[in-house]
C-alpha cells in the first residue's frame, strides 16, 4: 500500500499501449520537474504500481470496469491520489484532450499539484494510522525476536569482564542501546534488569571485577533470559507460532568432530534452539526425516568437489521429503567457501568454523525463516484470540504457519506482508462488519482467490447465507471439533494449493509463470527499496534453440527446456525467484547479491548445463548452452521495467559476442 504526503508529486505512472511514442518525451519533461515516470500496461496496474506513485495518467478509452475498480481501490487506500485522463472522463480528477501535447500534460500536472498544496492538511487516515501501527509493530517484533541474541552477546561481554579481558565500561556502553530500545518498545520488564546491568558495569568500571560482580551479573542474566522468553510468548506475532506451542523447528548439524557438536548443543541450549547432530551425511539421513525440520548446517571439508557437495545435498533433500531444503554451509578454511559457491549451492548462510554462539543462533534463525516461507500459511483475525489459539494448536501439528491479528485495522498491510494461503475472520470485529471486509478482500485481485473462512460463536442460517453472499468459502462454529476443524481447513488449503500450482507453475519446467513471478517480484522490489538492499535481475535465453527444434524435433527441445528448468530450481536459494519468461527465455531474481557474485554463480550453472548431453531422435548426442544478461537494483534501475530493459540489452550483447556467456555490464567482466 502507498501513502503520499499531500503536496508531493514525485512519481507518475503512465498507463497506455506498449511502445507509446510519447513516453520518452514525457519522461524527459517530467525529469526536469524532478518527477519520475513509470510505464505500465493496463493489466499491470493493480500489482505493478510503484510505492511512491501519486498520479496515474491513463487514456480514457482504457477505462474498462475492471480498471475503474482497480483505480477506485487505489484511491481509497492511497491518499491523496490523482487520476489524469487523456480524453474527457467523469472518473478523472483532471483531464486533457486525448491528443494533448507533452507541454499540456505537464502543465495539467503542475496545476493539480498547486490544487493539492491548497488543501488543508489531513489529520491522518485510518490507512495511514494502520501503516504506522504495522511498521511500529514490525519493528517491535523484530527487536523481540533478536533479544536473545543481544542478551547472549552481553553475557559474553560480562564473562570477558570477569576474566579481566575487557573493560566494564565497554559492557556498560553495549548495554545502553539495548536498554533504550527495550524502553522504546515498552518492554519495561526487560529494560529494568538491563538498567541494573548497566549500573553494575559502570560501578565496576572504576574498580576490578570481583566475586560480587560475577554473582550479580549471573543473576541478572538469568532474570533477563526468563523475561525475554516471556516477552516473546506475549508478542502477538509470535504467540501462535509452533515454537511457542512447544513444537520448535529442529536444526540438524553435520560435522565429523564430536567435541564441536557438543559445543553446538550447548549453544543451542543457551538460545533454546532444538538441534539434532550427526557426524556424517549418512548418519543425518534419518535425523532430517522430521516434519518440523528448519534446515541443515553442513560442515564441508577442504577440497570437496562440486559433485560430492551436490550428492550430499541431494541425499539430504530426498531424505527430508522437502522440495527445497534450507541449508547453511560451514568450513574450517575461509577460502573453501565463498559467496559464489554458497549462492550456487542454495545456502541461506555461509560461515567459517568454529561458529560462535551468536553466529549459530543467527544461522538457525535464518534457516527457520526460510523454512517457514515454505509452510502453508493461515492468518487468523480474532479479537478475543481464543479461537486463534485453538487453530494454532491444531494446525501447528500439521506443520502450518499461523499469523494472528487481534483486529482488522492492519489487515491489508498484514496480508501483503505475510501472503497467507487461507484467511479466518471472526464475526466479532469491532472496526468493520465481517461480511463487508470479506467483500473488500474479494474486490482486490491479489485476494480474489484466497480461501476465506468465517467463524462465529453461533452459526445461524441467516449468518451463513450472508457469509457466502459476501464471498466466503466456508462458515464454521467455534465449537467445531478439533478433527473436523483440521479436515475442513486442510481441504481448503490443499485445493487452493493445487489451483495455485496449476495457474502459477509452468507445466514443462516447473518454474513460475510470468504473472506470479511479477507479483512476487513486486514484493521483493518493495522490500529491497524499503530496506536499501541489493537485487540482481537476470534474463537467460537458450542458445540456438530454434536449430535444436528444427534438427531434433520439438519433443527433444522440450526435454532441453525441462532440464534447464530443473537445474535452475535445484540451484540458488529458497528466497530467489526463477520463472519461465516465455519460449526459451528464463528469468532469475537474486536478493542481497551483487553483479559479480551473481555472474560467477550463473556461470557455474551454465557450465553444468553445457556439460549435459542430450540425445536427438536419430541418436545424435549434442550439448546446449545459454546466454544471460544481468541488471542490478538500484544502480541499473529503480523499477522492474528499467531492470528488464537493462538486462535484456545485456543479453543481446552476450548473444552478439558469441553466446554461451554471462554479461553483467561494462564495469564487470563477462564470463
Amino acid at each position: 500500500m502507498i501513502g503520499c504526503m499531500k503536496a508531493e508529486m514525485r512519481h507518475v505512472v503512465m498507463v497506455s499501449q506498449k511502445g507509446d511514442p510519447r513516453l520518452a518525451e514525457l519522461r524527459e519533461a517530467l525529469a526536469r520537474e524532478a518527477i519520475a515516470l513509470t510505464h505500465l500496461a493496463a493489466s499491470e496496474l493493480t500489482e505493478g504500481l510503484p510505492e511512491d506513485a501519486s498520479v496515474v495518467i491513463i487514456e480514457a478509452a482504457l477505462l474498462t470496469p475492471a480498471i475503474l475498480e482497480a483505480l477506485a481501490h487505489i484511491k481509497a487506500h492511497h491518499l491523496p491520489f490523482t487520476i489524469l485522463t487523456l480524453g474527457e472522463s467523469e472518473h478523472a480528477d483532471a483531464w486533457v484532450p486525448a491528443d494533448a501535447s507533452i507541454d499540456v500534460i505537464v502543465d495539467a500536472l503542475k496545476h493539480r499539484r498547486v490544487q493539492l498544496q491548497a488543501l488543508p492538511e489531513p489529520g491522518g487516515s485510518l490507512h495511514e494510522d494502520s501503516v504506522a501501527m504495522l511498521e511500529e509493530s514490525s519493528k517491535r517484533h523484530e527487536f523481540i525476536e533478536r533479544l536473545d541474541e543481544e542478551i547472549a552477546h552481553l553475557s559474553q561481554l560480562a564473562e570477558d569482564v570477569a576474566r579481566g579481558a575487557l573493560s566494564a565500561r565497554t559492557l556498560a556502553q553495549a548495554t545502553g542501546p539495548v536498554r533504550a530500545a527495550a524502553r522504546h518498545h515498552q518492554l519495561n520488564d526487560v529494560a529494568r534488569p538491563l538498567e541494573e546491568l548497566e549500573s553494575l558495569a559502570e560501578a565496576t568500571a572504576s574498580a576490578s571485577p570481583d566475586a560480587h560482580f560475577q554473582q550479580a551479573a549471573a543473576a541478572l542474566f538469568e532474570t533477563l533470559r526468563a523475561r525475554v522468553r516471556a516477552a516473546q510468548l506475549d508478542d502477538p506475532e509470535t504467540m501462535l507460532t509452533t515454537e511457542s506451542l512447544g513444537r520448535a523447528l529442529t536444526v540438524v548439524v553435520i560435522d565429523d568432530d564430536p567435541n564441536y557438536l557438543r559445543q553446538i548443543e550447548r549453544f543451542a541450549e543457551q538460545f533454546m534452539i532444538r538441534v539434532r547432530t550427526a557426524t556424517s551425511v549418512d548418519e543425518a539421513i534419518n535425523k532430517v526425516q522430521t516434519p518440523l525440520l528448519a534446515g541443515v548446517v553442513l560442515t564441508i571439508q577442504e577440497g570437496i568437489s562440486r559433485k560430492e557437495l551436490t550428492e550430499s545435498m541431494t541425499a539430504l533433500q530426498r531424505a527430508s521429503h522437502l522440495a527445497h531444503l534450507p541449508l547453511a554451509l560451514v568450513s574450517d578454511v575461509p577460502d573453501t567457501l565463498d559467496r559464489v559457491q554458497g549462492l550456487w549451492a542454495g545456502a541461506s548462510h555461509i560461515a567459517t568454523r568454529p561458529v560462535s554462539a551468536v553466529s549459530f543462533s543467527q544461522i538457525a534463525r535464518r534457516l527457520a525463516t526460510s523454512r517457514r516461507a515454505l509452510l502453508a500459511s493461515v492468518m487468523v483475525v480474532d479479537p478475543q484470540g481464543v479461537f486463534a489459539t485453538r487453530v494454532a494448536q491444531q494446525l501447528g501439528e500439521r506443520d502450518m504457519a499461523i499469523h494472528y491479528l487481534p483486529d482488522a485495522r492492519t489487515i491489508f498491510e498484514a496480508l501483503e506482508h505475510h501472503r497467507p494461503d487461507l484467511v479466518l475472520l471472526s464475526t466479532e470485529l469491532a472496526e468493520v462488519a465481517t461480511t463487508d471486509l470479506c467483500r473488500s478482500l474479494r474486490a482486490v485481485a491479489s485476494w480474489r482467490e484466497v480461501p476465506i473462512v468465517i467463524f462465529a460463536a453461533e452459526s445461524t442460517p441467516e449468518a451463513r447465507i450472508a457469509a457466502y453472499q459476501a464471498g466466503a468459502d466456508d462458515f464454521i462454529d467455534v465449537a467445531i471439533s478439533p478433527h473436523e476443524l483440521v479436515v475442513r481447513l486442510s481441504v481448503r488449503l490443499e485445493r487452493a494449493r493445487q489451483a495455485q500450482e496449476r495457474s502459477d507453475r509452468d507445466l514443462l519446467t516447473g518454474l513460475l509463470t510470468r504473472r506470479p513471478f511479477l507479483e512476487q517480484l513486486a514484493a521483493r522490489m518493495s522490500e529491497v527499496t524499503r530496506r536499501r538492499r541489493r537485487l540482481v535481475f537476470a534474463i537467460l535465453d537458450v542458445d540456438h534453440f530454434k536449430e535444436v527444434n528444427d534438427r531434433h524435433g520439438h519433443l527433444v527441445g522440450d526435454r532441453v527446456l525441462a532440464t534447464l528448468g530443473r537445474l535452475l530450481q535445484d540451484r540458488f536459494r529458497i528466497e530467489d525467484l526463477r520463472a519461465r519468461w516465455g519460449g526459451e527465455e528464463f528469468v532469475i531474481v537474486l536478493v542481497d547479491e551483487g553483479l559479480e557474485t551473481s555472474t560467477l554463480a550463473l556461470r557455474r550453472v551454465l557450465d553444468e548445463f553445457y556439460a549435459m548431453r542430450f540425445e536427438g531422435g536419430d541418436g545424435e548426442r549434442f550439448s546446449v548452452s545459454f546466454s544471460a544478461g544481468l541488471a542490478c537494483f538500484p544502480q541499473d534501475g529503480q523499477d522492474t521495467e528499467a531492470l528488464l530493459s537493462v538486462a535484456d540489452a545485456r543479453l543481446l550483447r552476450a548473444k552478439r559476442e558469441g553466446r554461451c556467456r554471462i554479461e553483467p555490464g561494462r564495469n564487470y567482466r563477462s564470463v
